[in-house]
């Protein structure tokens, strides 16, 4: 099996999606299997062949290709986005589900939300989407998306005003709350419209036998899978093996681990190419540090717009030092997880331009660069 894995190099918002694209535009009969994280991934694609500009949440980048998903063991699945996702694209995906999945609650996201409100000037950077809350809830009592599907409904309304209760009074205590948000997703109508998301997406996925990717028959599914696209979430700037900030980071692997986590036992023997992405100048959209950063530096960014959590993108010039920073990331991943080769990707401007202004970085890496335009690599 070839396996490609695409990575952020810095602390998310890259251009992932971007490449995610052009892998399945270049290689053999592919399917995009989506690893750490869950839906507060935000992958940008834009199709000219549909006139679309789509962000990817639930769906993998390939999606608009008529690409297949994986969601993988390691990737968190919300039915709420699911749904709202599934009804904006302009194509119908196919979208396999790991029996090992977690499912997110509405409690987990939240939580987070009102755990960032009143952390003030000391929020940790999080995108109010719980995906740390959800991990959290999971170790003292695992709930998977097929062990909730074999519950009654009953069962299901109070598996998820159980999870909230507990969130409430050893997460939330002592806090100030939104009561009116509280109440209204611990009503009945809301609790019923998530079980109502949740059984769309139970019956718009198709489950797979085994967490393990590598032992799925995809001819029994009618495919003919070559290429295993491995589509990251987040950066190696937000992973805890990456940096001596324990509190503005993800508890999820945003390098090659993560990757052979989501492909599960076997990949071991497996030789894996990371696509390592960056942009040509550096983004941290939320708090945390950020020793790149540029004050008077800005962009315009229709995808990672103000939000009351994250607050305002931030920009940082690429110079020789902070770019060497980078690199020693990537090295350090592609050596500590056995990548058989590497790529380091700049996104966000044209290949001829970053030659002209990094000439002298244009060393023995492969260096590629393109735009918004996924067909468009040089």
């Amino acid at each position: 099996m070839n396996i490609e894995v695409v990575i952020g190099s810095n602390y998310g918002d890259e251009g992932k999606g971007l490449v995610t694209e052009y892998l399945c535009r270049n290689r053999p009969s592919p399917i995009v299997i989506l690893s750490n994280g869950g839906c507060q991934r935000g992958h940008t694609v834009n199709n000219k062949e549909l006139s679309c500009r789509h962000i990817f949440h639930h769906f993998g980048s390939g999606t608009l290709l008529g690409i297949p998903t994986v969601l993988s063991r390691t990737f968190l699945l919300n039915p709420i986005t699911f749904v709202e996702e599934w009804n904006s694209l302009p194509v119908k995906p196919v979208v396999f589900r790991a029996p090992g999945c977690l499912l997110q609650l509405p409690g987990d996201m939240f939580t987070n939300q009102m755990l960032e409100i009143n952390r003030d000037k000391d929020r940790h950077g999080s995108c109010g989407w719980g995906i740390w809350e959800t991990i959290s809830r999971n170790e003292r009592n695992k709930l998977t998306f097929e062990s909730f599907a074999k519950m009654s409904y009953d069962q299901k309304k109070e598996t998820i005003l159980e999870a909230y209760e507990y969130q409430r009074w050893y997460r939330l205590n002592k806090m100030e709350i939104n009561e009116i948000v509280e109440e209204q997703i611990t009503s009945n109508p809301f609790i019923d419209h998530f079980i109502s998301d949740f059984i769309f997406m139970y019956q718009h996925t198709i489950p797979l036998k085994y967490d393990n990717l590598l032992d799925t028959d995809w001819k029994e599914y009618g495919f003919n899978i070559e290429t295993f696209i491995v589509e990251n979430g987040q950066g190696l700037g937000l992973d805890e093996e990456y940096t001596n900030d324990k509190i503005h980071t993800t508890p999820t692997s945003c390098g090659l681990k993560g990757a052979r986590l989501a492909i599960g036992a076997g990949v071991q023997n497996e030789k894996l190419i990371g696509n390592y992405v960056s942009r040509s100048y550096f983004t941290r959209h939320g708090a945390g540090p950020f020793p790149e950063e540029t004050k008077d530096l800005s962009y315009i960014d229709y995808t990672n717009i103000y939000n009351p959590y994250q607050g305002h993108m931030r920009f940082g010039k690429m110079d020789f030092y902070h770019f060497n920073i980078m690199k020693d990331r990537i090295l350090n991943d592609a050596k500590n997880y056995k990548a058989s080769d590497y790529r380091i990707i700049i996104t966000h401007r044209s290949y001829n331009d970053f030659i002209s202004h990094f000439a002298s970085w244009n060393d023995s890496n492969i260096l590629y660069s393109f735009n918004d335009d996924s067909r468009h690599i040089r």
